[in-house]
């Protein structure tokens, strides 16, 4: 199951996930946080050096900790190297970051983690992400506000998962082509432009 944790900006959804992983590195498990785009992993490393939080900038080909935060940028690593590798961390909680407009493309990452047993997966994202422009995430971010959201408070529900769902696979279509860039908002601007 895909579970989307959503926030107004990046800024809370940065703090919000870092609260949840500094509770997981006092109990010494492993966390790992998959990104679809270098943008998006550079944007989590800064934050991460900012408040120096320890982490692993996970390579192809290089071991990984036992236990800590782990950053894995998906597009780095073929999917079987990768499947192998989150086959030695069992116990490890997967999160990503972001969302991959790909449909195709984030459904195999998503298919091996749940073949390795990993039933939940929670994806941090935005309404300031360009994911969400497309969605007209500042009129929801308005809606949001207006209603007495907080920075640091998160959305989470099925209801916004199904919907999420729908509008990936809009994006999808009729893209035959799989296009990898660096930036996420790169991938929409190409996308717009066709």
């Amino acid at each position: 199951m895909i579970k989307n944790r959503i926030w107004l900006n990046k800024t809370g959804m940065h703090k919000g996930m870092m609260q949840e992983v500094l509770v997981l590195l006092t109990q010494r498990k492993q966390t790992v946080i998959l990104t679809f785009f270098l943008d998006v992993q550079e944007e989590l490393i800064s934050f991460l050096r900012q408040y120096d939080i320890p982490f692993t900038w996970a390579k192809s080909g290089d071991p990984w900790p036992s236990s800590g935060l782990v950053l894995v940028h998906v597009f780095s690593f073929d999917t079987h190297a990768l499947a192998q590798q989150l086959k030695r961390s069992p116990e490890a909680l997967i999160w990503v970051r972001g969302r991959c407009p790909d449909q195709a493309k984030e459904q195999e990452c998503m298919n091996m983690l749940f073949q390795l047993g990993h039933s939940t997966i929670f994806c941090y994202v935005a309404m300031d992400d360009p994911f969400f422009e497309v969605f007209g995430g500042e009129r929801m971010k308005e809606l949001m506000l207006k209603m007495g959201m907080k920075e640091e408070e998160r959305m989470e529900h099925r209801m916004i998962d199904r919907s999420i769902e729908r509008g990936m696979q809009q994006l999808s279509s009729g893209k035959n082509v799989i296009e990898i860039t660096e930036t996420e908002a790169e991938w929409y601007a190409r996308r717009q432009a066709r």
